[in-house]
């Protein structure tokens, strides 16, 4: 934790500990910052090196391998943009509890579903193929989506499950 940056993460075993009350205490310099547990608090992976001229893209996937986004969009790249109906293979982190639960630090040996996740394409929804802690992974959330029709360009991407959103500002390239 530092100056810069406030956040901290908890694991998902830790939250039960402590629930809505204050679970730990962190001395930043002079300052006595108090951490409450929450839920979830989920994020899309979004590595620094797909930020482009000041806006960020999410890491997406085509079923293929290839990167979403506009052709060249980072030298050496893989790119292609997405179009309606393809699927395409989100990941990230802090999405909460699945049915089954799996505890903490464990591989997950089979998928582990959301209940109810959201991904909206601007203010579009996405048909959710699957949601949920990705097979083979620690930690590591995976979301396979329809694009939906009707939207074109660099569209704003968001997550919902559990109640809890992802709050990046992300933008993923749909050819028209």
């Amino acid at each position: 934790m530092s100056r810069r940056n406030d956040k901290l993460r908890i694991p998902m075993m830790a939250k039960d500990a402590c629930p809505g009350k204050m679970c730990a205490r962190h001395r930043v310099g002079k300052r006595v910052v108090t951490v409450t547990a929450a839920p979830a608090s989920p994020a899309l992976l979004a590595p620094p090196v797909f930020s482009v001229g000041g806006v960020q893209y999410a890491f997406a996937l085509h079923q293929d391998g290839a990167f979403f986004g506009r052709d060249g969009l980072i030298a050496d790249g893989n790119f292609r943009p997405a179009q309606a109906g393809d699927v395409i293979t989100l990941y990230g982190v802090g999405f909460g509890a699945t049915t089954p639960a799996v505890p903490a630090g464990l591989v997950v040996a089979s998928a582990a579903p959301l209940a109810n996740p959201r991904v909206l394409f601007g203010d579009r929804p996405g048909e959710v193929l699957f949601g949920g802690l990705a097979p083979g992974a620690v930690g590591l959330y995976q979301f396979n989506v329809i694009v939906p029709p009707g939207i074109s360009g660099d569209v704003s991407l968001s997550v919902t499950a559990g109640g809890a959103t992802s709050r990046q500002s992300l933008r993923l390239t749909i050819a028209e």
